[in-house]
Order: structure tokens, then C-alpha cells, then sequence
């Protein structure tokens, strides 16, 4: 009898136990800065290649930020390139104050990959062309 009631009770005991260690908190995060970068995220293309991952993103930066007297706005365009690994190389680049971006096309998949992407310049559409290394992105000119 006193095995029958002991081991219900234990198994609830242990059970509560391990509910509760993966009761987590919830922290709010107050960097304004952090907050908005990641509600305002755009992914725009991504690619994969045998060496690394490619993640292109844009985020509007705030209304004006074009300079003219209209609220028009400029994005920042992110470019995160990280390795296949355990302990992946991770890096992130920052292309800032892009007057309307858009038509982004991969130019090559290949071991170096290569893309393009259309701004507005004065009234004039415009491109820009980079190549992706593990390491380093350059612009072409």
C-alpha cells in the first residue's frame, strides 16, 4: 500500500520539478536601436553556395531620410555571409542610405557570387555590383 501511494507522489514531484526548471523568463529588450533593426528587417535575397550562406536584407531608415522635402526614405542594405561550420565564421556588412533599392539580381552562384541591385539617383535608376568571399564583399565599379 505505502508503494502505491509513494510512487504516484514521486513521479508528480518530478514531474513538477522539471516543469518548472524550464519555466524561462521573459527579458524586454531596450535598445531602441537593436528593437528596431529587427522589426523592420526586410530579407531580400538569400543564397547558398558549398562554402556559405548568403543573407541580403534591407531596412528603411526614418521618414526624411532621403533629404528631400517629401517623407521619402533611404534603406541600409545588410549583407551577412557565414560559413558552414560548427563554429562558423560570421560576418555582417553595411551598405547605408540606398535611395529606393529594388530589382536584386545574382549575377553568378559560383564560388564567387556576384549580385546586383538598382537605386534611384536623382531621378535616375542606377546600379551597384558586389562580389562575396567568405571574408570580404567588394564593390565593382
Amino acid at each position: 500500500m505505502f508503494k502505491k501511494i509513494i510512487i504516484p507522489f514521486t513521479i508528480l514531484f518530478i514531474f513538477c520539478i522539471k516543469v518548472e526548471a524550464q519555466h524561462k523568463k521573459m527579458e524586454k529588450i531596450k535598445d531602441y536601436n537593436v528593437a528596431r533593426l529587427l522589426n523592420n528587417l526586410e530579407i531580400i535575397s538569400e543564397l547558398q553556395t558549398n562554402e556559405f550562406k548568403i543573407r541580403i536584407m534591407k531596412v528603411a531608415n526614418v521618414s526624411g531620410s532621403a533629404g528631400t522635402q517629401s517623407s521619402e526614405v533611404t534603406h541600409d542594405i545588410y549583407i551577412a555571409v557565414s560559413e558552414f561550420d560548427e563554429l562558423a565564421t560570421q560576418n555582417l556588412y553595411l551598405v547605408k542610405k540606398i535611395h529606393n533599392p529594388r530589382d536584386l539580381i545574382w549575377l553568378s552562384k559560383d564560388s564567387i557570387p556576384e549580385f546586383r541591385i538598382n537605386y534611384a539617383s536623382s531621378f535616375h535608376m542606377k546600379t551597384m555590383r558586389f562580389l562575396i568571399y567568405a571574408d570580404k564583399v567588394e564593390r565593382v565599379y
